[in-house]
């Protein structure tokens, strides 16, 4: 995307299709369409549940692309967390272009809180303290009563959630097509939940320079952003899209205007970024699941010379909040690649780094 801001690695759904699907030329899925992840020996990976869209809102391509909301078997998804997690997965993040709209399509399967529970209830007996579930991408409207009773009675569930936000304003989440929340809910939703969580990750999309969003309205989602106990965010400038409502609306803003408020709103993030790390550090310790395929250039070695006994590689993951993680493994032979880093790997914090969260493997855990 030429105009795309994303403040740290990504965690949820996506708010804009890529470049193939916006043209128009990729694809839809069909409800027979949700292969089977493949257990290649990784430590993290992604179980679609649904796909497809049917809210429409005002700025976004993808009822256009994915066509109607399809959802996914709840003993299909099932079947394939649980092979996954017995090849050796330790965390499985369940992913939907619009998890609110799960169920709608087939009655009997419920909504997206009964599946969750429903995969809690029969995955944790087998698998609770060697691996985790994650949600991709909520709105504020899910976070009710029987969605936080679900979040805290999971035994898998992870301390984190990504939250589809776009913005803070009323006016622009009705222009948007999204008046079916509040800013204010997800705030009353995030004070039950650390009241359960002490400590949470919280990411969240947002969408700024949107057509005849005001300064105060962006005030409205600076103020916002202080409040919350945000740990990162994928920041958006609003981007025509041909086909879509809002593309034929008055009141659209200079592109310098978009680009600077969506500047203003990543350093707001990225303040509350630092924060969120740097709070980790009196943690005793936390899992990390590591991602194999990411290592560090040899460089990060003068962040800590004194982590790790002997020669090792730096390598990439994330904690249960879904902070960026850097440790270092023991190399294995003479291909300088780790040894398998498969689990939840016990570690401790050490200290923040431009990159994230410097940690140390615990001996004997690892």
């Amino acid at each position: 995307m030429d105009d795309r801001v994303v403040v740290v690695p990504k965690a949820g759904a996506d708010l804009y299709l890529s470049e193939l699907e916006m043209s128009g030329t990729a694809p839809c899925e069909t409800p027979e369409s949700f292969p089977a992840s493949p257990a290649d020996g990784r430590t993290r990976i992604g179980i679609k549940v649904q796909d497809g869209c049917a809210h429409r809102c005002t700025y976004c391509i993808v009822p256009l692309t994915r066509g109607k909301p399809r959802s996914r078997a709840p003993q299909e998804v099932l079947d394939e967390a649980r092979r996954l997690l017995r090849a050796g997965y330790a965390e499985l993040m369940l992913s939907g272009v619009n998890l609110r709209q799960y169920g709608r399509d087939v009655p009997g399967y419920g909504d997206f809180w009964d599946l969750l529970r429903f995969l809690d209830e029969n995955l944790a007996p087998e698998f609770a303290g060697r691996a985790r579930l994650r949600i991709s991408s909520l709105e504020p409207s899910q976070l009710g009563g029987r969605g936080l009773e679900t979040l805290t009675a999971c035994r898998l569930l992870c301390p984190h959630l990504h939250i589809s936000l776009q913005h803070a304003s009323l006016a622009v989440l009705k222009r948007m097509g999204r008046g079916h929340y509040t800013a204010a809910m997800l705030e009353e939703a995030v004070a039950t939940l650390t009241a359960h969580w002490p400590r949470i990750g919280l990411g969240a999309d947002i969408l700024v320079g949107f057509p005849g969003e005001t300064d105060e309205d962006l005030r409205l989602l600076l103020e916002l952003i202080e409040r919350l106990p945000l740990s990162y965010a994928h920041v958006f400038p609003y981007s025509r899209r041909p086909g879509t409502a809002a593309d034929a609306f008055a009141g659209h803003l200079p592109q310098a205007v978009k680009l600077k408020r969506a500047a203003l709103t990543r350093e707001a993030v990225a303040r509350r970024h630092q924060r969120f790390l740097r709070d980790q550090l009196d943690l005793p310790g936390m899992l990390v699941a590591a991602d194999a395929s990411k290592h560090v250039p040899p460089e990060a070695e003068r962040e800590a010379p004194e982590i790790g006994d002997g020669p090792g590689v730096w390598c990439k993951g994330v904690n249960e909040f879904y902070a960026p993680c850097l440790f270092r493994a023991p190399a294995a032979g003479a291909a300088g690649q780790p040894d398998a880093l498969t689990g939840l790997l016990a570690a401790r914090p050490v200290r923040v780094t431009e990159k994230g969260l410097l940690v140390e493997l615990k001996k004997n855990e690892a």
